[in-house]
């Protein structure tokens, strides 16, 4: 089976020279080896796609973490990846030492790169497994010259490694890679990188410092100065953005014109199952955690809470059963889309809307490469009677269900289906505003034969 793998993807050409295991110190910078211009890429990836084929060219879709990239194969079907091999340090959910930096790494080498290619950790030709979390494992292959030949790729997990990222993990890449990666750790502990730097050693990227406190609309005008920093809001749980975010809002009103708006933070929860009742519709919570800037817009992550071991920055309940504050009232898409309210208000919208269109949803199978989708995400684009456009998006986790009470996991069954109004979160794509919903309560559709007589 070795020699399988080697002659199907690999060719690791370890040199003539010599490297001690046990060495403790780098006489000089000559010694250092870059073990990723060992490992050579030596499958064609020519028309294929990485969901069917294990092997694909694609392009950066979303930065998430160090370990963790979101991409889009060239027929656009997108492709949630975890890095195999590796484990970097958390900068979303947790926010730890170095987690940022390594991020930023990734982040670095891919927005550099001239063409990233994905393959099977195994360099199988088949299609890949994925973990958990239903993200892909994937060695992640990048170029920074224009055509580039195999020998021109970089194995971007073994760099990681070999710059003191990250530890070697789980070896899903089993013997092709294991001396490799290794032998890299053992370098970069050696060296002292980054991870295995002295516990004084300054992180730039990691904050130490207090939180600043803060109103939710007050941060929502100053975001970007806090990026990277401690920030601490109180707020009243009004719903969730897929299955890790928690919607968090409370209302302003303007001191000189008395007008009241209601404005919102998106919280990274993570996974946490011990914070969940925590995040109950109608808490009023405390929260400290860092600010960072998530595909265009603002979110709080790092958040932290222990029953058994409490600290000061903990997620506090403050109180239980209050009500959610009143959207801001938008009357139509037209008046919407001139963008009056600020990215991260809560608004209601009280237009007609007829949805024409979109794509999304675990029952939806793309028709180039036959693969569901990993979650149940949909997107809709819709028009109101007027004819103005806007694009409604449903995150994962916020279920829409039909008349018979049934979820639903496919847009096509929304495609046709009109709704009254439409309650949800402003945020911005690509230089054009959409609307987020927080699930059932925020959509309200007009029944399907009411829907068809028209």
């Amino acid at each position: 089976m070795r020699n399988r793998y080697v002659s199907f993807g690999l060719a690791l050409v370890l040199g003539l020279g010599t490297f001690s295991l046990a060495s403790c110190n780098r006489s000089s910078q000559d010694e250092h080896v870059d073990y990723v211009s060992q490992a050579k890429l030596n499958l064609d990836y020519t028309g294929k796609q990485f969901l069917t084929d294990g092997i694909g060219e694609v392009t950066v879709r979303q930065y998430i973490d160090g370990d963790t990239t979101h991409f889009n194969q060239t027929n656009k079907m997108q492709v949630d990846v975890r890095y195999s091999d590796i484990n970097t340090p958390e900068s979303t959910a947790q926010v730890q030492k170095w987690g940022k930096s390594a991020s930023l790494f990734t982040e670095s080498k891919l927005s550099s790169a001239t063409e990233i290619v994905l393959t099977n950790p195994t360099m199988d030709l088949r299609k890949p497994d994925h973990d958990s979390n239903n993200r892909w494992l994937a060695l992640v292959w990048y170029a920074t010259v224009d055509n580039p030949s195999l020998d021109d790729f970089r194995l971007l997990n073994l760099e990681i490694v070999q710059e003191g990222y990250s530890v070697v993990s789980s070896m899903e890449s089993y013997y092709s890679f294991f001396d490799i990666f290794n032998k890299a750790a053992a370098q970069a502990a050696n060296e002292k990188l980054h991870i295995y730097a002295s516990e004084d050693t300054v992180d730039p990227n990691f904050y130490t410092g207090a939180a600043k406190s803060m109103t939710i609309h007050d941060f929502n005008f100053d975001a970007s100065k806090y990026v990277g920093k401690k920030v601490n809001m109180t707020g009243i749980v009004a719903g969730f953005l897929g299955v890790s975010n928690v919607w968090v809002e409370s209302t302003y009103e303007d001191p000189e014109t008395g007008d009241v708006s209601v404005w919102g933070v998106s919280l990274f929860a993570g996974y946490d199952g011990k914070a969940k009742p925590l995040y109950t519709v109608g808490n009023q919570v405390q929260f400290t955690g860092v600010c960072e800037e998530f595909s265009g817009s603002y979110q709080v992550s790092g958040l932290t809470y222990s029953p058994y071991s409490p600290s000061e920055d903990d997620v506090k309940l403050l109180s239980k059963n209050n009500p959610i504050p009143s959207a801001n009232q938008i009357d139509t898409v037209a008046n919407f889309l001139t963008g009056k309210y600020h990215v991260d208000t809560f608004v209601s919208l009280t237009d007609t809307i007829t949805f024409t269109g979109g794509y999304g949803g675990k029952d939806e199978i793309d028709p180039d490469t036959g693969v569901t989708y990993t979650n149940n995400s949909i997107t809709l684009y819709g028009k109101t009677e007027t004819g103005d456009s806007i694009s409604v998006y449903l995150p994962n986790g916020a279920v829409v269900k039909d008349d018979d009470g049934n979820q639903i996991f496919s847009y096509t069954k929304l495609v046709g289906r009109t709704t009254d109004g439409i309650r949800g979160v402003v945020e911005e794509y690509n230089g054009r505003y959409n609307l987020t919903v927080l699930g059932t309560a925020s959509m309200k559709l007009r029944p399907a034969e009411s829907t068809d007589a028209e």
